[in-house]
């Protein structure tokens, strides 16, 4: 009876408010790492990356401010945050990703976050609620 409940409450919650206010975020899943002429072996240097076509996500975007994040590392002067809520099922490919595009503007992926740069919460209803960074100082 519970789960009858919470799926009806999930497809209502998709249904009315999620698809009013989604936005499509980029993201690109690794192809293949391609050696080039100046591999070096001892430092794992020489590496050509080759992304797969984006897959188109929908989430619900806000940006965040920096009032509203907790700046744990002293110096750090990343600028530019969003929260996006996006379904359970798409949170892998947020996980696995190598680039992640919003507006033409690319955020740091899980791979490359130090620190606290990337954070997943589960939410009630079957989403997730994931914090991206800006990459670089841009």
């Amino acid at each position: 009876m519970k789960k009858s409940i919470f799926r009806n409450m999930h497809n209502t919650i998709k249904e009315n408010v999620f698809k009013d206010v989604q936005e499509t975020l980029w993201v690109y899943l690794r192809a293949t790492n391609t050696k080039t002429t100046n591999y070096d072996p001892d430092y794992n240097t020489g590496y050509t990356k080759t992304l797969q076509a984006p897959i188109p996500v929908k989430a619900m975007v806000r940006p965040l401010t920096p009032e509203s994040l907790i700046m744990r590392e002293i110096g750090s002067s990343e600028t530019g945050a969003i929260e996006i809520v996006v379904e359970e099922k798409d949170e892998g490919a947020f996980k696995a990703c190598d680039k992640v595009e919003y507006k033409s503007v690319e955020y740091v992926t899980r791979r490359e976050a130090l620190g606290n740069k990337f954070y997943v919460v589960p939410t009630i209803y079957g989403f997730s609620k994931i914090v991206l960074f800006r990459r670089g100082n841009k």
